[in-house]
């Protein structure tokens, strides 16, 4: 069976690519980024709601802020080292000042979004040792001891009297989202300031960035690949609702269109969700000009998708060479590798390379065992560095488990290397194994999406048994698009996906929105969608063949 899938070139090197040196960082720790921010007088963050409502929040006001919330958290009992559950909060500026609240007092902040672990689920996180408090809008019932809202906190006067962890120190606990025991990655000064360092100079960003994200704040990609880069930066971030992005794409264009944005980055399906849209951009008259980086990371990343995306806005001013792929993951504090390719050679293979280390990062491919494989073999990805995270917190096992005897972080990524540069064809997770043969889930979504009849980003392909305890077969799940006849849809999706894969779907189940779990990581998606399907909870007996 080919784990890895995809047909990469057969070279002799050893699968092994190691970035430049990395660049003296030129702050010993968080607190440090946040209060130069504040003195330079430069920039803001904008938090917008819609296409009317916005707030600002200077750099100054921000540090404000934190250390009026660090204060009220004092009075009532918070130390440093103290564990500290932020949200979830209504309002992202009260959930950022908290954040740096906790890095001043040198405290750790574990922030919660609306789609996270249920709070009742991270009791089983702490240690015995753990004092653990909450800063939310409601009091919860929990290990945890309520501190209070923001808005109560914050009636405190400030203090200058900073504590904040050191370079090894704990910084920040992210959760990341499991079918089984709560867990959160543990992220110190020193792996996010590395990461950040890395990034701006493998990226060439400077102070002058006008940014847009649009991802939550309990997540690796809008807490630290996004804002706490811009901070380390000192430029101008604004941030918009997932869910508000999500209800229509383009906004995200013309959010950037607006605001005359130069860096901005999403996860690989939104790029597909823009492409959906396609016929609608004749609807709007865009100045893409400023927009010189646009960074993609994700699942193995589709050539078709990143050329039509930049095809279907260069005549909006989007350069060519904008888009920029990349790869990372929380354990290593976002992205560390990436690349600006160019898209008018021809793609070797279904996947576009993932990029190069960046500085201070080390990237490898080896089989089941942890043995180094040559070149152009697909393998298992791991990687080291000063970015790279110490494991999960409260989980020893798990975090012996994501080390190799020699600390290489176990990724879980299908990879190869080609003369340094890393392609990503998908996950353990993602691999779905029928008759013996592997295939990627995230490709057979797309082939069931390009059905007239399908609604785009909620579909869902894995491998179930029956009741009977049969050989695993091919599930599809899917949101029907308003008025269309399930079984047409149906004969659609399986010829599509015997045409495209060569494979029988033996269920075609068409689901409502609200049926998919609302995570963007599709591995944990489909591991949902089976426990759900095997316990009975969809009827798939209607659309069978």
């Amino acid at each position: 069976m080919n784990t890895a899938g995809g047909t990469p070139p057969r070279l002799h090197s050893p699968a092994v690519s190691w970035g430049a040196n990395l660049p003296d960082p030129d702050a010993a720790d968080l607190a440090a980024t946040l209060l130069r921010a504040a003195g330079s007088g430069s920039a803001a963050i904008r938090f917008v709601r819609d296409e009317h409502t916005e707030t600002e929040l200077g750099y100054g006001d921000l540090a404000l802020a934190a250390s009026k919330i660090l204060s009220g958290a004092r009075e009532r009992g918070a130390k440093r080292s103290d564990k500290v559950v932020l949200g979830p909060m209504a309002d992202d500026r009260d959930l950022l000042a908290a954040v740096w609240a906790c890095v001043l007092g040198g405290m750790v902040p574990l922030p919660l979004g609306a789609n996270g672990p249920r709070w009742d689920a991270l009791d089983g996180l702490w240690r015995d040792d753990d004092t653990v408090w909450t800063i939310a809008e409601h009091r919860r019932v929990s290990r945890a001891r309520h501190l209070g809202t923001v808005a109560e906190l914050e009636t405190a006067s400030p203090t200058e009297e900073y504590e904040p962890g050191g370079w090894d120190d704990l910084a920040v606990l992210l959760p990341v989202h499991s079918s089984t025991a709560p867990r959160a990655v543990m992220l110190s000064h020193g792996n996010i300031i590395s990461r950040t360092v890395a990034a701006v100079h493998a990226d060439g960003l400077g102070p002058d960035e006008r940014t847009f994200n649009w991802m939550p704040f309990d997540q690796v990609g809008g807490l630290v690949m996004s804002h706490i880069r811009d901070v380390y930066l000192r430029c101008e971030q604004v941030h918009a609702p997932t869910q508000w992005i999500l209800a229509d794409p383009l906004r995200w264009i013309d959010q950037m269109h607006r605001r005359r944005t130069t860096a901005a980055w999403a996860p690989n399906f939104a790029f597909e969700l823009v492409g959906d849209n396609a016929t609608r951009m004749c609807e709007h008259q865009w100045d893409l000009s400023a927009l010189r980086r646009v960074m993609n990371g994700g699942e193995g990343m589709a050539p078709e998708v990143l050329r039509r995306f930049t095809r279907l806005l260069e005549p909006h001013g989007l350069a060519s060479d904008a888009m920029m792929p990349g790869w990372g993951r929380a354990e290593a504090a976002s992205t560390v590798v990436g690349w600006r390719p160019r898209f008018d050679e021809r793609p070797n293979g279904r996947f576009i390379a993932a990029g190069y280390p960046h500085p201070g990062v080390g990237i490898r491919i080896v089989n089941h065992f942890d043995e180094l494989l040559p070149e152009g073999e697909p393998g298992f990805l791991e990687v080291t560095g000063e970015q790279v995270g110490a494991g999960y917190y409260g989980d020893a096992d798990a975090s012996r488990r994501a080390f190799s005897a020699d600390r290489w972080f176990r990724t879980g990524e299908l990879a190869y290397l080609e003369r340094g540069r890393l392609t990503v064809t998908g996950r353990t997770g993602d691999v779905i194994v029928i008759g013996g043969d592997a295939h990627h889930g995230h490709e057979i979504e797309r082939t069931v999406e390009t059905v007239a009849s399908v609604e785009p980003a909620f579909t869902v392909a894995c491998a179930v048994t029956g009741s009977g305890g049969d050989e695993p077969g091919l599930a599809v799940f899917y949101v029907s698009a308003e008025g269309a006849d399930s079984q047409v849809t149906a004969k659609e999706i399986r010829e599509a996906v015997r045409r495209g894969h060569g494979l029988e779907t033996v269920h075609v189940v068409p689901v409502a929105a609200d049926d998919i779990p609302q995570t963007h990581f599709p591995r944990l998606r489909r591991a949902l969608m089976v426990q759900r399907f095997e316990a009975g909870a969809f009827d798939s007996t209607a659309v069978r063949p």
